[in-house]
């Protein structure tokens, strides 16, 4: 029964399937009586009292200097502890077993069981915020100690996917490079790369940080001589499809770069599969709505409605966006109406519900504009533009209550704008728009003064008019 959970530990979870004989091993009668009797408390369903009476054979083992056989109950009692359900234990136990006897022949292979043990017992297993540091500290120690071993190839992938956990997005993009994009296809972690460098848009050297993953991910795409392939393998689609998210969710280079990369891919020979056409639809949406071209935007649209629902979120979601973000745009409208009729589809955590008041609110329905703009639930992330359409609908119904919570909303909008920004601009002329409207002419009037000395006029035309037309209405020179 023993071996056998040994087995299983080293079998599932290592390269080796047993332990390795030392001349060391033999140990004295007096640890093989131990030994016995945990076994048969193991048999008797004693655990903890098994666990205590190998560990104490271990350390007998150990005082006569059976360094091997002391390393193999030690072990065992871990296989034990894992057998039972308590992996993170087992994992912390294997840990310090195999960093203590680190020239032991199975000391590479029991580190990696105490990866994996932690890894489902933390990371793995749900609580993954408070294992995921600890996770992180026993993979690098695998890397640094057994790098040659062959559990080092498997310890790549899963440290990326706890750095993703530790949000330590450089560290886990940086580590997605260091396995080249072949590696990151193969291992699924495209995506995973993709995330850690969109979460890194916001900083000072994000233009860098696009340029770079360019020139790291095109290749891969295009190859040396920068060429479209001929016939596409999957790596090659996955990288134009990292790629082209990565430019969608940094903007600063336009959509038409993404848009070609996805128009590429998904026509190229052989046709893409089934599940990469399936991921690529919400982007190759974004990118067809980005540069205007509805009609693809629609084709889109149809193929995904005859997809399951988990296909049909992310394209409503990016759909929701798009209603958001450009509020003069109809086409986005019509097809998020279309989209959102059913009422037997599954709503969970609300993506459907969003979309609907989208639409509502867009058709100046001041309830579902009110809804939009509530607080969202606890650990939510607040969605600006949602509150900027609601602002906008609340702004353009007659009544003074409505007005005066359009007022509050591009008030609370302003303040984490960057000064003198379009966003910023957007907000301060909507409040003195409707400050006057409100009939508070001189709150409004001042407002403008203030925001004419401090702030050029927008680079937008539309709020540049605007702007003027204040000036114009409110009697002040310009």
């Amino acid at each position: 029964m023993i071996s056998r959970l040994l087995a299983t530990l080293l079998g599932l979870f290592a390269s080796s399937v047993g332990p390795h004989a030392r001349a060391d091993d033999a140990a004295s009668v007096r640890v093989e009586i131990l030994v016995a009797e945990a076994e048969k408390l193991y048999r008797t369903e004693k655990t903890p009292q098994a666990i205590a009476k190998y560990d104490q054979a271990s350390a007998l083992a150990f005082a006569e200097g059976a360094v091997g056989r002391a390393f193999e109950l030690s072990r065992t009692a871990a296989a034990i502890l894992q057998a039972s359900g308590e992996e993170a234990k087992a994992g912390q136990r294997l840990r310090r077993l195999a960093l203590g006897s680190a020239d032991h022949p199975d000391a590479a292979a029991t580190h990696w069981a105490a990866v994996v043990c932690l890894w489902n017992g933390g990371v793995g297993g749900g609580n993954a915020q408070q294992n995921a540091a600890e996770l992180d500290e026993a993979l690098r120690e695998h890397l640094d100690q057994w790098r040659e071993a062959p559990s080092a190839r498997q310890a790549y992938p899963r440290r990326v996917r706890v750095l993703l956990v530790l949000q330590d997005w450089r560290e886990a993009a940086a580590l997605c490079e260091q396995l080249g994009s072949a590696e990151l296809a193969a291992a699924g972690l495209l995506p995973s790369y993709a995330s850690a460098v969109i979460a890194l848009r916001g900083e000072a050297d994000s233009q860098e940080l696009l340029r770079h993953a360019t020139n790291f991910l095109q290749p891969a795409v295009t190859g040396p001589e920068n060429q479209w392939p001929t016939e596409w393998d999957p790596s090659q689609r996955q990288a134009a499809l990292t790629l082209a998210r990565i430019h969608l969710a940094y903007g600063a280079a336009g959509p038409r770069y993404p848009y070609r990369l996805l128009a590429a891919s998904a026509t190229g020979a052989p046709r893409p599969t089934a599940a990469w056409d399936l991921a690529a639809l919400p982007s190759m949406l974004q990118a067809a709505a980005a540069v205007g071209d509805w009609e693809v935007a629609r084709q889109v649209a149809a193929r995904a409605s005859r997809q399951p629902t988990s296909a049909l979120r992310p394209v409503v979601v990016e759909l929701s966006r798009q209603v958001a973000a450009n509020p003069s745009e109809d086409a986005a409208l019509e097809l998020l109406a279309d989209f959102t009729q059913g009422d037997d589809l599954p709503d969970d955590p609300g993506w459907l519900q969003r979309g609907r008041l989208l639409v509502r609110a867009r058709r100046g329905d001041a309830d579902a504009a009110d809804q939009l703009a509530a607080e969202p639930p606890a650990g939510s992330t607040p969605r600006g533009d949602d509150r900027r359409l609601a602002a906008q609908t609340l702004a353009k119904q007659a009544d003074e209550e409505s007005q005066q919570r359009a007022l509050s909303l591009w008030t609370q909008l302003e303040r984490p704008a960057s000064k003198g920004s379009r966003e910023f601009h957007e907000a301060r002329v909507a409040r003195i728009e409707l400050l006057d409207r409100l009939g508070r002419r001189e709150e409004a009037a001042k407002l403008w003064r203030l925001t004419e000395a401090l702030y050029k006029p927008p680079a937008d035309e539309r709020l540049r008019a605007r702007r003027e037309e204040l000036a114009r209405r409110l009697g002040a020179p310009r």
